[in-house]
């Protein structure tokens, strides 16, 4: 979903059954204390009680989210037993909403070994477990440009020892994006402008990476000719 004012609708499209026809009634907000005071977490929460769903927030998630944010996430997962989960923000929020999943459905997952060490995603040294038994919808709804990582199978996570680990898998993969610029509107100016130096660096970076071909370097140039 890609349009101004577009969040209500795409909510009331990925609000409806699953692919096994059965309904799905609790949804988790996963998203940071900002979006809570900028109102839109209230936004995104009184959307779905119209569409009848019981919703709580999680609102822990600080930037560059660690296995502590993850564990809290979980044990409120537990707690909730959401079938839908929404993560709002930037790209932290997005990060941790994905790796809270990966292990509230399968907590033996540990970090070192859902994380990779190829470009490759399917060059895995060990499997990453199938998603969608528990939390049967992932949906990302960013507020800034920068990561991207609501359309990508990708998370990064700090463990216990403060090391990152880019965790990669297509299991991860966000089940849609709702990106609705009225949210850029709404944040300070200086963010906004933060957000765009990091998608003109992911830009450039997507350009260069030796992972790199026609079709993506096609879009990087263009990212690139419309953030400058």
């Amino acid at each position: 979903y890609f349009n101004r004012h577009c969040l209500e609708d795409a909510l009331r499209d990925m609000s409806k059954a699953n692919s096994h026809g059965e309904r799905l009634e609790r949804a988790l907000i996963v998203t940071d204390k900002t979006m809570v005071s900028l109102g839109h977490a209230g936004r995104v929460k009184d959307i779905m009680q119209r569409q009848g769903f019981q919703v709580a927030v999680f609102d822990e998630v600080q930037p560059d989210p660690n296995m502590e944010t993850v564990r809290d996430g979980i044990e409120t997962c537990e707690r909730f037993r959401p079938d839908v989960m929404i993560c709002l923000g930037g790209g932290s929020p997005m990060d941790a909403g994905k790796f809270i999943r990966a292990l509230y459905e399968h907590p033996e997952l540990k970090i070192e070994d859902a994380a990779s060490r190829f470009v490759e995603l399917r060059k895995r040294t060990q499997p990453f477990p199938r998603l969608g038994s528990k939390i049967h919808k992932l949906l990302c709804v960013p507020t800034s440009s920068g990561t991207a990582s609501e359309v990508t199978p990708f998370a990064v996570i700090t463990d216990d020892d403060g090391m990152k680990h880019p965790v990669f898998s297509y299991q991860l993969t966000p089940d849609a994006a709702i990106i609705d610029a009225t949210f850029c509107e709404q944040l300070p100016p200086s963010l906004v402008a933060n957000a765009g130096v990091d998608a003109i660096t992911h830009a450039t970076e997507a350009f260069v990476s030796v992972a790199s071909n026609e079709f993506t370097e096609t879009h990087a140039l263009k990212a690139i000719a419309m953030l400058f």
